[in-house]
């Protein structure tokens, strides 16, 4: 079989104030530049101009992981923005194999707009939509060229944001960071409005962060996930398949995104027939929390997919349960399991195809592990940024540190995969392995509760230089929103 290996740089990352380097690969006129490796965190990839597509590492925006040039000689003047002057004449020469990294003026600006497209494709919570385009519009304003179009795109939502944030504003209780891309947006948006009032529940309410995390992420706290490993009947059938969300498929919707949560149970005596089933959205670790108006409930299809062939042995409309804390569906199946099979839940509204290589589906998995862990692990930025209290602020250090526990766990059932097929490498999943552990431990050192810092201790990893000094991407005003970290607290009377 195919080594199935994940995209990602081949310059180690720089420490200390060198910049860092980027290796030229050429192509007849097509350039490609390699930076610092990407870990298991998801990259994102924007436009900058017509002829440049840049891959950017939201845990550490100093430099990108890589930039696509399809025609060198139209991108000078966007390369000269992009990556300054110096790389980009360096670049003249066809006999140079790698160029220093120095921002130019956009560079920046570039990284948060690719952050805003990671956060639309790879944050589990729930993102106001009208803030995260007021952020989106802040950061393609300071983009410049780059940003023109997406400014257009964000520019209605925005506005309306920025209404609903007027008193705020106003009355100066915007935290610092929310309000400098309240104004960069505002001055974007060309936004001018009266003063108005919002209704009182709306403007003092106060977000609680630690139930919506535990609302997403509260079945870490219960133990180790399902095992993948079909189960067999007495008859030495499959009688259940155990499988996890592909977010490719998906979105970030109503049904769960948590791992090893879909499951195919044989309902027919002869096992021709199939019972589909996946939790609403937080109904994993807290049945409780799977209330919804099921009016506004999508429904989804359950596909069971033969991963030899690519043969659809089941194809099953997915509706929600009386107790609406499930969807499922009952169907006919094709022929009877093997443990080979993959199950998965798909969107209508999703065109993706499902991913049969069973080694890119582990990939896939250590990826999506690793967004939860890190857009968690920015909540207690976030959170801190807002005078949140230190048994919130540990709450939360703690849920991350779990969440990066779970991408270990992830990455370490990768590497053993990939040990198994003959050719296959896996030092990109080992060292996935380290870098969880070691953001694990991160996190709880974090953490202001003592108790939280001295567990980190026990946390025993070999040291990554690599992560030492890393930039991510700056918090943006919709995870201030989640944190309830968007306005400072009024002063308590006295």
């Amino acid at each position: 079989m195919e080594q199935a290996t994940p995209s990602q740089g081949t310059v180690p990352a720089e420490t200390g104030t060198s910049p860092a380097r980027l290796r030229v690969l050429r192509d007849g006129g097509r350039i490609r530049l390699s930076g610092p490796a990407a870990g298991p965190v998801p990259t994102a990839t924007v436009d900058a101009g017509d002829w440049i597509r840049v891959e950017v590492d939201p845990t550490d925006v100093r430099a990108p992981v890589s930039v696509e040039i399809l025609d060198a000689e139209a991108a000078e003047i966007d390369l000269r923005g992009l990556l300054g002057s110096a790389a980009a004449d360096l670049l003249d020469d066809p006999q140079a194999l790698e160029v220093p990294f120095i921002p130019g003026p956009f560079w920046e600006a570039l990284a948060a707009c690719a952050f805003q497209q990671w956060s639309l494709h790879w944050n589990c919570f729930p993102l106001d939509p009208g803030l995260m385009a007021v952020d989106r519009l802040a950061a393609a304003a300071a983009a410049g060229p780059f940003g023109i179009g997406a400014q257009r795109e964000a520019r209605p939502a925005a506005r309306a944001a920025l209404d609903r944030l007027a008193p705020l504003g106003q009355d100066g209780r915007l935290v610092p960071a929310a309000a400098a891309i309240v104004a960069d947006a505002a001055s974007a948006a060309g936004w001018q409005t009266e003063p108005q009032s919002l209704p009182a529940a709306e403007e003092d309410d106060l977000t609680d962060v630690g139930m919506i995390v535990d609302s997403r992420l509260g079945y870490l706290r219960l133990g180790a996930p399902v095992a993948h490993t079909p189960h067999m009947g007495d008859d030495g059938h499959v009688e259940r398949l155990v499988d996890s969300p592909d977010w490719r498929l998906t979105g970030i919707g109503m049904a769960s995104t948590a791992e090893d949560t879909i499951t195919a149970v044989c309902t027919g005596t002869d096992s021709d027939e199939v019972l589909i089933r996946v939790p609403v959205q937080g109904a994993e670790g807290r049945p409780e929390a799977g209330d919804y108006d099921p009016a506004d409930a999508p429904y989804y299809h359950g596909i069971i997919t033969d991963a030899i062939n690519g043969d659809v042995l089941a194809f099953i409309p997915l509706m929600p349960n009386a107790a609406r804390t499930m969807f499922e569906g009952t169907g006919p199946l094709a022929r009877p399991l093997v443990p080979t099979d993959v199950l998965d839940i798909r969107h209508p509204g999703s065109a993706q195809a499902v991913e049969t290589d069973l080694t890119r589906r582990r990939i896939d998995q250590v990826r999506r592990c690793a967004a939860r862990a890190f857009s968690v692990h920015r909540l207690v930025a976030a959170a801190q940024a807002g005078g949140a209290p230190d048994e919130a602020l540990g709450s939360l250090a703690k849920t991350a540190s779990l969440a990066w526990k779970q991408t270990a766990q992830a990455a370490a059932e990768l590497s053993d995969r990939l040990e198994k097929i003959p050719g296959s490498n896996p030092a990109y999943a080992l060292s996935w392995i380290r870098e969880a552990r070691t953001r694990e431990r991160t996190a709880l050192a974090e953490s202001p509760r003592l108790f939280d810092r001295t567990a980190a201790k026990a946390i025993r990893v070999t040291a990554m230089p690599a992560l030492r000094g890393q930039l991510p991407a700056p918090v943006t005003l919709a995870e201030l929103d989640l944190a309830g970290a968007l306005a400072a607290p009024q002063a308590l009377p006295a």
